[in-house]
This record gives structure tokens, C-alpha cells and sequence, in this order.
């Protein structure tokens, strides 16, 4: 069976969604991986509300939850529910030979998410290639917008003159930025295979066609950042307010990447811890535990 066709039909056996997409190395070819490798899939999907989706899905599909998931369902209220990141996340899922992992959230926050940055956890994964099993039209400019913001992040980060490889290794590592995961579990080499992996599919994404990128006919990539400066004002509006907040100068190139890089740092740090609490709550520790020792056995493998 096709991995989009397997995608499609896990998604059609749990409640309806607003939007499903699926997204990471078990999804899109991955350097690294062999022929025979069935890396995890991950999916998230969106929703009119988180807690009546999960309701409904305990109905249809009890096994995707543990004992304490089911209970942290039922009895939590929704706003406990949703967490920091306002997603819930369940792993160690098995259909038809495959390993899922999923996260739900509700259509209106992820919406405003990618428009902000005020929560940089879900940009982060939809500046990446995802594959779209289900969306709207508000789903599609969010997303479109929240690339095209990466894009201006990525060339404000990046040299002067940079292969395009390079390029996009700094733009896909945004949402890697400061994270436990690189430190200690994850494959130091994860950013780089998700460019040779994903490289046909981020150049169809990306237009790098604009005022203050060109290309020669090499494909290096020269970025004009006195340009770049007059675009800060497009920047995700949590973004801006953090600058000025802290007294950035945001006309001043080093200024302006230091400041951009501990936004990234402080967000993607406290943003990932809190979810790996939360998951703990929603997923179970029997279930957390071995997809990071999962993470961790990558790291080490690769050392």
C-alpha cells in the first residue's frame, strides 16, 4: 500500500478534522534512512474543538490511548487539555504494519500561531514539507504566510553569499534552535538529512525569487540584507514585540540576528519542555519513554 494511501486511511478512521497533514521522515524520504526503514509517521490534525474530538475518539479508537490518557481526557478541563502549545500529542500508535504519532489542535489557534509566532512549536513544523490530507482555504494562506515569514528569518540569519543547501539547513533549523532534542536526543545530523531528503520538495516551496535574494547560474544564492532591513516590519508581530522589547535595533543587521536567534532560542527551549510534560500527562509515561529512548539511541548510533 502507498505511504500517502496508509496516511489517508488512518486519518478516515478517526473523527472528522478541519485539516490533517502529515509531516517528518516518515512521511517525506529522509537521508539516512534504508529502502526497508519504516520510520515513525506523524500526523497532526485540526479541529472546531480539542476535548469533544478526543471524546469521540475514544469511542472509535480506545487503543490509541493509555489508561491515564483516557482519565487526563475525561477529567481535565479543556484549557489544562490544551497545554502551553495547545496540541496533544499520542504516540506508539500501530495500523497496518505502520507507527504513528499524532497531534490534535484546534483550527483557530494553530491559525493564529503561524500568524504570530506568540507559540513558535507549530510554526516551526509547517516551515517544513508537509503533506496535506485535508485543509481549507485559511489553513492554506496561514501556511503560506508562516513560510513566506521563515524565508525573511532565514535570510536575515544566513551570509551574504550562501549555497542554496545551506540556505535551507538554516531555514529548517529554526525550530531547532536551543532544543534538548539536538543536544542529547536527536541525530546531530537530523537538519541536514531533512535537506538531501526533502531538497526538490523545499525548492517547489520556497520562491527565491524576491528583491533581496538572487541567483547565479550556479544556484549560489546572494542576499542583499540592506534590502532584508526594510522587511523587518513583515516579521511575525510576537516576533517585532520581543525585539523592541528588549532593545534590539532591528535597522542594525548583528543586532537584529542576535535578537532573532534567542527569540528562537527561549521559545523553542520552553516550548518543548512544556510539551514533553504535557505529552507525559495526555500519552503516558509507558508510552513517552520509549519514543525518546528512540530519539537517544539515534544520537548515539550516529556518534
Amino acid at each position: 500500500m502507498e505511504r500517502q494511501q496508509v496516511i489517508t486511511n488512518f486519518v478516515n478512521n478517526r473523527p472528522e478534522a478541519l485539516g490533517a497533514y502529515g509531516y517528518g521522515s516518515g512521511v517525506f524520504k529522509q537521508f539516512g534512512y534504508g529502502s526497508n526503514d519504516r520510520p515513525q509517521i506523524d500526523i497532526i490534525f485540526l479541529v472546531e474543538n480539542l476535548k469533544r474530538w478526543h471524546i469521540a475518539n475514544l469511542s472509535m479508537n480506545k487503543s490509541d490511548y493509555t489508561v491515564s490518557g483516557r482519565t487526563y481526557v475525561l477529567l481535565s478541563d479543556p484549557k489544562q487539555f490544551k497545554g502551553k502549545n495547545k496540541i496533544t500529542y499520542y504516540s506508539q500508535i500501530y495500523e497496518n504494519g505502520f507507527r504513528f504519532k499524532y497531534g490534535v489542535m484546534e483550527e483557530r489557534d494553530f491559525l493564529e500561531f503561524l500568524k504570530s509566532w506568540e507559540n513558535f512549536f507549530i510554526a516551526g513544523r509547517f516551515q517544513k514539507p508537509v503533506l496535506q490530507i485535508k485543509g481549507n482555504e485559511l489553513q492554506n494562506e496561514a501556511i503560506k504566510k508562516n513560510k513566506e515569514k521563515a524565508l525573511l528569518v532565514a535570510s536575515i540569519l544566513a551570509p551574504a553569499v550562501v549555497s542554496k543547501r545551506d540556505f535551507f539547513e538554516i531555514l529548517c533549523g529554526l525550530s531547532y534552535r536551543g532544543t534538548l532534542r539536538m543536544s542529547f536526543a536527536e541525530n546531530p545530523c537530523k537538519i541536514e538529512n531533512i535537506v538531501k531528503g526533502s531538497y526538490e520538495k523545499l525548492l517547489e516551496t520556497y520562491n527565491l525569487y524576491t528583491d533581496y535574494i538572487k541567483e547565479d547560474e550556479n544556484g549560489v544564492l546572494f542576499i542583499d540584507h540592506s534590502k532584508v532591513i526594510y522587511h523587518v516590519k513583515e516579521l511575525p508581530i510576537a516576533l517585532i514585540k520581543y525585539l523592541y522589547m528588549n532593545g534590539y535595533n532591528i535597522v542594525d543587521l548583528q543586532s537584529l540576528r542576535h535578537g532573532i536567534n534567542n527569540f528562537l532560542i527561549e521559545h523553542n527551549k520552553t516550548e518543548e519542555l512544556s510539551q514533553s510534560i504535557d505529552g507525559i500527562k495526555t500519552n503516558g509515561i509507558v508510552r513517552s519513554t520509549p519514543y525518546l529512548l528512540a530519539k537517544v539511541k539515534k544520537k548515539v548510533v550516529k556518534k
